[in-house]
């Protein structure tokens, strides 16, 4: 059955509605395969009243993933600030805390990961500098790790990339129907991240054993 198209306004509930139907069609079709009368449709927004909230297909996802951008790097300069804790705990907290983020938003982080560099300027500028930021905090816990004497690296420029690299590229291949909850999955991560730190084994126990919140939203979906 065709849904009823609804009265288009900018209203934050109409613009909830095209950023809903966003997601759910870059997760079901992906970005190439979802055209403008998709999201129309599923957002109950006929084509013709969209257009007059946004140019076209690619604006909307850009808003999508500019919002999802920022909404992460909130939560991860969160726990970036948390100096209190080692740094060894900060990067376990932050790769926790990416991994839940990546998959809960597999389509946004897409958009933003695979598709950013074909929008337009301004949009790919505002995106540009939310995953410098995000970089940059990831960046101040691994100089808080050397400097403390817990991470032993030579080129920390690429364990940065490789760690951030495992964290936003599991939305791609990690299933919850595997042999890992997240949270295991997140603590895989933690080990073979110190590892690449060359943290001491007595570090590496130290901060796996230090009690933090389970990912439990997500360990209670699979």
């Amino acid at each position: 059955m065709t849904r009823a198209a609804a009265p288009l306004d900018r209203s934050s509930e109409t613009k909830a509605r095209l950023h809903s139907a966003v997601r759910e069609l870059m997760a079901a079709k992906g970005y190439h395969a979802t055209s403008i009368r998709d999201i129309a449709r599923v957002a109950q927004v006929s084509s013709a009243a969209l257009y007059h909230y946004a140019p076209g297909k690619e604006e909307l996802v850009a808003e999508v993933a500019i919002e999802s951008l920022t909404a992460s790097l909130a939560a991860v300069e969160e726990v970036g600030s948390r100096t209190e804790l080692a740094p060894s705990v900060r990067l376990r907290a932050l790769i926790r805390t990416q991994v839940a983020i990546h998959l809960e938003g597999r389509l946004t982080w897409g958009a933003a990961a695979d598709e950013w560099k074909n929008f337009q300027r301004d949009s790919k500028r505002r995106i540009l500098q939310l995953r410098r930021r995000h970089e940059k905090v990831w960046r101040q816990v691994l100089d808080d790790g050397v400097e403390a004497g817990e991470f032993q690296v030579g080129d920390l420029t690429l364990a940065l990339y490789a760690i951030m690299g495992i964290c936003f590229h599991s939305r791609s291949w990690f299933s919850p129907l595997g042999r890992l909850t997240y949270t295991e999955l997140a603590d895989a991560f933690t080990k073979l991240s110190l590892q690449m730190l060359s943290a001491s084994g007595e570090c590496v126990a130290a901060a796996l054993s230090c009690d933090l919140p389970p990912l439990t939203a997500l360990d209670e979906s699979t």
